[in-house]
């Protein structure tokens, strides 16, 4: 007897909030609105919780942008918003001049055959005379090919499957959503972190707006090309990263290698064979693919996490492809710069197996002392923000682009004047640092190394701000 008593108390209210919505629509329609509703299609009560109102959020910023796209100057972002015991509802109010009620739903019906979850999503259009308007195809079931009423007549699903099916593709769909931003917004730091660092000038033996540094076969638009060939990749360790259901992310290493030989590809291709971001790529996809892990997990930049995580993708990578080097045979700089330096010279690998101790130990810590702000940071504010990070970096970096070419003499004497830079810019004072930048310059020393961990230090930077 309860039940039933509850049952009509529902329905008595579900038929009232939808009365109420049908004179609301009248009333807006005879002032010369063509009135388009928004609803969900949801199976059962109640008829809103938090994941709907999320998605109703969701599904109107798609509709304004479709509507706006597909009829420009028509739509005017005349709104209103409501709960009620139907759910939620958003009425759009669209002038009557300029595009008839018939084109207008045209529009609607293209929306929800185009949207995964256009079954759900409801539509209405009332023309500016409150007439409504009926595009005569059926609502197709949620959980069949079959019509929706047919199913409901026949009672072929009871309410519940549909109902749990449809919460569950909302609650999957919002979930998707927000990996896709997530992907979008990292990948997005790491091109932007690839570009500062390439932007800084000057700088002492690299490539920056100002001069190509230590180098003849690079420029600064071999960077930007290189950049550029390289941004679509990272939504491809994002989507792996996001995806992976494991813990035991070193499963993921050999394909985060894998991409990362594509982006090398891309690289050669963009810079004629010009190797400017080798060991980029690799610092910046393990970054990637951990930030997102990161922040999958915790809901926000862990920094320790993201540093522990590039730890277990790399356990034991030094051991496994540079101790059994010998002498003679054909090799890479870095693996002859480890079997002449040891672990001094283990470079980007190094760095990696160990979480990044450059910037987390330095890097990191220097930023926060010195109050580095690379938040809407202004061009002319760059050098001031980034300059003392390379410095920093620099003098900590067994940086194996300058081991390889010049020694451990040379190295020394590059940390060692790095440090009597950043004391003097600390106070205002630029010639050692001018001097450090002539001295690489013209003697071909070119810390490419530290340049790749400044990347990864302004990426994390901006992770940290999301």
């Amino acid at each position: 007897m309860q039940n039933t008593i509850k049952t009509n108390h529902i329905v008595s209210s579900l038929l009232k909030a939808r009365e109420e919505r049908w004179q609301t629509k009248l009333a807006l329609s005879r002032h010369g609105w063509h009135v388009v509703s928004l609803q969900l299609n949801l199976a059962g009560y109640p008829k809103t919780n938090d994941e709907t109102e999320k998605f109703m959020k969701l599904i109107d910023g798609q509709f304004v942008k479709f509507i706006t796209a597909h009829a420009p100057a028509k739509y005017k972002g005349e709104k209103k918003a409501f709960i009620d015991q139907a759910g939620e509802c958003i009425i759009y109010l669209v002038p009557e001049l300029g595009i008839t009620a018939k084109a207008l739903k045209d529009l609607t019906e293209m929306f929800e055959e185009r949207h995964e979850l256009g079954r759900i999503i409801d539509l209405d259009v009332m023309d500016s005379k409150g007439k409504p308007i009926s595009s005569g195809k059926a609502k197709g079931c949620f959980l069949c090919d079959n019509p929706a009423e047919e199913c409901r007549k026949t009672s072929t699903h009871t309410i519940d499957q549909v109902r749990n099916s449809m919460l569950g593709s909302i609650n999957a769909y919002l979930i998707e959503v927000e990996k896709q931003k997530l992907i979008n917004r990292v990948a997005s730091n790491a091109v932007k972190a690839l570009l500062y660092e390439v932007s800084l000038s000057p700088k002492p033996g690299l490539v920056c707006r100002a001069s190509m540094g230590a180098h003849s076969d690079m420029d600064f638009l071999t960077f930007i090309n290189s950049v550029s060939a390289l941004s679509p990749f990272f939504k491809d360790i994002g989507r792996l990263a996001a995806d992976f259901k494991s813990n035991n992310v070193a499963l993921c290493f050999p394909r985060i290698r894998e991409i990362g030989l594509e982006m090398e590809e891309a690289m050669n291709k963009a810079t004629d064979g010009v190797n400017t971001h080798k060991g980029a790529i690799f610092l910046m996809a393990l970054s990637v693919f951990s930030a997102i892990r990161v922040i999958l997990k915790k809901k926000s930049f862990k920094s320790s996490m993201f540093s522990s995580i590039v730890q277990q993708l790399t356990k034991g990578m030094i051991q496994r492809e540079l101790c059994d080097l010998k002498e003679g045979s054909k090799m890479s700089h870095g693996e002859a710069c480890f079997l002449q330096y040891g672990l001094q010279g283990a470079g980007a690998r190094g760095e990696a197996e160990q979480g990044f101790p450059s910037i987390m130990h330095h890097a990191l810590p220097f930023m926060k002392e010195n109050n580095t702000q690379l938040d809407k940071i202004r061009d002319i504010e760059m050098f001031d923000q980034l300059a003392l990070v390379l410095l920093k970096i620099m003098s900590v970096n067994n940086d194996t682009n300058v081991l390889f070419r010049h020694g451990k003499d040379v190295l020394e004497e590059l940390k060692s004047r790095s440090l009597v830079a950043i004391d003097a810019l600390n106070n205002n004072d630029i010639t050692p640092y001018s001097k450090l930048v002539e001295w690489c310059n013209s003697n071909k020393i070119s810390p490419g190394g530290s340049a790749d961990l400044l990347s990864v230090s302004v990426f994390i930077q901006f992770c940290l701000y999301d």
